[in-house]
């Protein structure tokens, strides 16, 4: 057995580490936003699960007199369409993130007029504090989007080189309509993930308006 090097080990202990963090981050953050009976099990996974769902895929009774050219092509489309769900998802990530960026970006430029005039705008501060508060939470929870993550795809093995005709179509269908199942399983967490992203942003946007209208107006 090889041994791992030192550089290996500390970087390995710092991703474990990174990775515990963040799961307890998104962990709390989805009891927070109202989500309940979320098992640490899928935070950890990035993923839900449903067993029995999958096992109803796994034994799919095609046998008898089916068209399946029409149901292979279904299956096709079905596992397609969660990849698009996916991408739009990852969409909506962007957009966050750069309104994030904005955000950061107004509050560079205010906080010197807070810091510069009378006393009263120092307390105006503590929204501002707030807002950035949201703001890193809302990018920490969205890190997860872009973790390594293992996909259901439908690959090229044994099983179905060993399948012909009839056999082969069913083999497919099967195999498409569990990939799909599972992606799906999958990206309803990271739609999950994207909620509580877009909710602390619009939290952190409600603290820096809030700065802003005590400030202007001397509240």
């Amino acid at each position: 057995m090889c041994k791992k090097s030192l550089i290996t080990f500390v970087f390995d202990g710092l991703y474990n580490t990174r990775k515990y963090l963040l799961d307890n981050v998104v962990y709390y953050s989805f009891i927070f936003y109202g989500f309940e009976e979320i098992p640490f099990r899928a935070i950890d996974e990035r993923s839900y699960r449903n067993a029995e769902g999958e096992k109803k895929c796994e034994e799919m009774n095609l046998s008898g007199n089916w068209d399946l050219d029409p149901l292979l092509k279904i299956a096709e489309l079905e596992y397609r369409a969660s990849g698009e769900r996916h991408d739009v998802l990852k969409e909506k990530c962007r957009e966050i993130r750069l309104f994030c960026a904005l955000i950061i970006g107004v509050i560079g430029l205010l906080v010197p007029k807070f810091l510069v005039g009378d006393n009263h705008a120092y307390w105006v501060l503590i929204p501002v504090v707030v807002s950035v508060l949201f703001v890193c939470l809302s990018v920490a929870v969205l890190l997860v989007f872009w973790d390594k993550m293992s996909w259901s795809v439908v690959r090229l093995d044994d099983d179905l080189l060993k399948c012909q005709g009839s056999d082969l179509k069913v083999y497919l269908i099967k195999e498409y309509h569990l990939a799909a199942f599972r992606n799906d399983l999958r990206i309803d967490y990271l739609a999950d993930v994207v909620k509580v992203a877009r909710f602390y942003f619009m939290l952190a946007f409600a603290a820096l308006a809030f700065a802003l209208i005590t400030s202007i107006f001397k509240i």
